[in-house]
């Protein structure tokens, strides 16, 4: 499995919102880490003063409001729902989602591109060979017609 981490940029309270997840070798989405965290090591997601804030004015913990995106990325899902209360944690993990999709095909492409150069360099080999075959042979029936 590969580990794949978006970040975004620090928000007006000192915290960057990041995605982990680990993608297995069909492109499945099999473990996913969203919170933020700021300098401190404190996250959003056990601060009881951050959720209790959220709550006030949203009605939604932002714990519960990672949990329930967290559910929708191990779907697979490529476009999040997002959670009533919580549109700024949504949009930031729809973005952080699609980035870490990117970092995905990219590395997909890199790795279908050294199999094919791998392809080729195997293909040059057996040409050699047969030419350095061929040569010899040449070699050979020179020195015979010498001789």
């Amino acid at each position: 499995m590969e580990q794949y981490t978006a970040y975004r940029p620090v928000d007006a309270n000192g915290f960057v919102t990041f995605l982990s997840v680990e993608i297995d070798k069909y492109g499945e989405i099999r473990s996913v880490a969203l919170d933020a965290s700021n300098d401190e090591n404190e996250y959003k997601s056990t601060s009881k003063e951050y959720n209790d804030k959220m709550f006030a004015e949203s009605k939604t913990y932002y714990r519960h409001a990672i949990r329930q995106l967290e559910k929708q990325i191990l779907q697979n899902k490529e476009n999040l729902d997002a959670v009533s209360g919580a549109t700024v944690i949504s949009e930031d993990a729809q973005l952080l989602l699609d980035n870490i999709h990117q970092q995905f095909n990219a590395k997909q492409a890199i790795d279908h591109k050294d199999v094919l150069i791998d392809k080729v360099i195997t293909e040059l080999d057996k040409n050699n060979i047969e030419i350095m075959d061929f040569i010899g042979g040449l070699i050979q029936k020179r020195q015979q017609n010498n001789a």
